[in-house]
């Protein structure tokens, strides 16, 4: 194992075991994918949905009032923003899988 490799999987390892969130897209390539949430999830106050198939899929996202249909492809999307005085309309509550693109 190379000494870049081995420091990335330290890294990764620290990361993960600490719980912290590290915001850069050099960061999260480090993170192995089956160590991400699939789904539907929180991050602070954002919404975020993480597709962990090799496919296009239709989510619903689902608001305080009303709900909305979106396609996505592999990776983590934010699909909205938490911010507290917002519009209930405006407000994830969550989302799920409803078929394919």
């Amino acid at each position: 194992m190379s000494l870049k490799r081995t420091a990335t999987t330290v890294l990764a390892a620290a990361v993960l075991g600490s719980g912290l969130l590290v915001g850069t897209a050099q960061m999260s390539a480090a993170v192995p994918a089956a160590a991400q949430r699939c789904g539907f999830y929180m991050d602070g106050i954002i919404a975020v949905y993480n597709h962990c198939q090799n496919n296009t899929v239709k989510i619903q996202i689902d608001h305080i009032i009303g709900n909305e249909t979106k396609c996505l492809g592999p990776g983590i999307h934010d699909i909205g923003t938490n911010v507290p005085g917002a519009a209930p309309w405006d407000w994830v509550t969550n989302a799920f899988a409803i078929g394919y693109c």
